[in-house]
Order: structure tokens, then sequence, then C-alpha cells
């Protein structure tokens, strides 16, 4: 822990007081920058809008506005979870019989770094309802909403990192949005 030097002179007291002005001011600067800011409310836009509000942020068009070929609501709430664990690579609709063919999916690439995946993949299960999520595959697990009670679930080996999803988390939407708020 890093601390603040002994400025503090034994020969005159006053310099005590204005040491502790000085340490006082100096913390309140640093932590001026880090107090937490209210939580906004994101709500799921209607399939029809292009207003979509992601982590206090609004995205009309430009930068910030990335859909991976997916359904409206399943972008907006992918963008969720892109800016929130700061995803680089975030693959969506792909030519499948899948999720992905429906538009329904998206994978967010975490390559070796297992700790964010496993954030990924908690946040998700956690706001499933405000996020529209069906289920989630990570490092050879799967977790769905209908059989939330069993907790994550062990998946057959498919052979490879990727198809195992141990590079990235999976994460499939409802094809009908509800009409849930995330607060980030």
């Amino acid at each position: 822990m890093w601390r603040f030097p002994n400025v503090i002179s034994r020969r005159n007291p006053r310099s005590r007081r204005g040491a502790g002005l000085a340490t006082a001011a100096v913390l309140a600067l640093s932590l001026a920058g880090t107090a937490a800011a209210p939580a906004a409310a994101h709500t799921v836009p209607s399939t029809s809008s292009t207003y979509i509000a992601v982590g206090g942020l609004t995205y009309r068009s430009g930068a910030g506005t990335e859909a991976w070929g997916l359904r409206t609501h399943a972008a907006w709430s992918s963008r969720v979870v892109k800016h929130r664990f700061a995803v680089g690579t975030v693959y969506g609709s792909r030519a499948s019989a899948d999720d992905h063919g429906s538009r329904l999916a998206a994978d967010f690439m975490v390559y070796s770094n297992a700790t964010k995946g496993y954030r990924i993949a908690e946040f998700a299960k956690k706001h499933h309802r405000e996020l529209n999520i069906t289920y989630v595959i990570w490092n050879q697990r799967i977790w769905s909403v209908g059989r939330a009670s069993e907790g994550w679930r062990l998946m057959a080996n498919r052979g490879s990192i990727s198809a195992n999803h141990k590079d990235h988390v999976h994460v499939s939407y409802r094809v009908t949005p509800n009409n849930y708020t995330y607060r980030g």
C-alpha cells in the first residue's frame, strides 16, 4: 500500500496541522474520480427503435452501434456485455441451423482470459431476465433458464478449445424480448 512520505516535523507542531490538511486534500482529490455514479437504467428498445442506450451512453450512429447481424434486442444486450467487460471481439449471426443462424446468439471472445470468461458468464446468468438470455455456455458447461435449478451442467467434449467454449462465452437470446430494465 502506498503511503504519504513522513513530512511532519517534530520541532514544529504547526507542520502537523498542515500535513493533515494536505493529506485530506490529496485524499479528497484522489477519491473524487472514483465515486460511484448512480446506476443508469437501460431499457431494451422495441424492434423498431434506433435509439439504444448502453452503459450510460447513447448509440444512435457511428462507434458503438455494432449489431453483428443480430436482432435488435439481442444486439442491444450484446452491447451491454461488450462494453461492461471491454470485450474486443464479438461474433453474432452466421449461416448455421442454431441460434447464430436465427440471429439470436453472440460469442464473446476471451481467448485465454478465463477470469473474464467466468465473469461474463456469471453476469449473463445473473441478468438473464433483463438481457433476454435463454442460455449461456462457458468452459464446456451450460446454464439455461429452463433448467436453472440444476446450475451449470457439464457438456460432452466436442474436441477443441473453441468447440468446448473455453475461449469464448456463448450467449443465446429469447426470440421475443421481455419488457425488463437492466440497471448497470
